[in-house]
């Protein structure tokens, strides 16, 4: 069953790791993202007005149930994201652009929102506005990006161990 929560009670956690979706159309990427986020002990999936639906029967089946036990809350608009960095999170932007971090170098905040633009396009304007840094993996020549899913697992999967670790910045 899904856990409801408040954005104020999330935003107040000393340490905590939020996935921001504000636009993933495709409900099969949304499932897989829900599952990496389980997976991985992300504490929260942000979603915006562009995405798909996460209790979707495709969401659903691609997550393998995860989208039933993640906690998740849709957000109108980046203004919403006016409560977290009040409390001082770090709004991280995955990108596919030469200049950004890359996730080797990366050290999270012990309180991060990863954000995720929708996969052609990626994060819209007034998203974009709102990140604190960009992160990116680099890739051997040939493709010029992963598929979101496949690329928010990485990030997650990088993310997760580097909080555990102690790694991140406090």
């Amino acid at each position: 069953m899904r856990r409801k929560f408040g954005l104020k009670a999330l935003a107040d956690r000393p340490r905590s790791t939020i996935l921001l979706l504000p636009e993933t159309k495709d409900a099969e990427n949304l499932g897989a993202l829900a599952r990496s986020a389980s997976a991985f002990g992300l504490d929260a999936v942000l979603l915006g007005p562009g995405s798909a639906d996460f209790l979707s029967r495709r969401a659903l089946r691609v997550s393998m149930g995860a989208s039933l036990s993640m906690p998740f809350a849709l957000v109108e608009g980046a203004a919403e994201l006016e409560l977290f960095r009040a409390s001082r999170w770090s709004l991280v932007e995955a990108v596919v652009e030469p200049t950004a971090q890359d996730v080797d170098e990366w050290e999270p905040e012990p309180r991060t929102i990863l954000a995720l633009g929708e996969e052609y396009a990626g994060l819209g304007p007034a998203w974009r506005d709102e990140r604190d840094g960009r992160v990116t993996i680099r890739m051997a020549r040939g493709p010029d990006s992963l598929n979101v899913a496949a690329a928010g697992a990485i990030l997650m999967c990088r993310l997760a161990a580097r909080l555990a670790s102690g790694s991140a910045r406090d």
